[in-house]
């Protein structure tokens, strides 16, 4: 399965920030971006 079908249903999925690259008719890159938090040794969230 693609990634983006994974991805596009996924709650932290940010659907405005999904962009594809194509040259001559073909996919050549995408990049998809998602919701994250950091988290430091103690546990805490960042």
């Amino acid at each position: 399965m693609p990634m983006d079908c994974r991805l596009g249903g996924h709650e932290d999925f940010i659907p405005e920030l999904d962009f594809v690259v194509e040259l001559d008719g073909q996919v050549i890159g995408n990049i998809m971006y998602t919701k994250s938090r950091l988290v430091d040794e103690t546990g805490e969230s960042k």
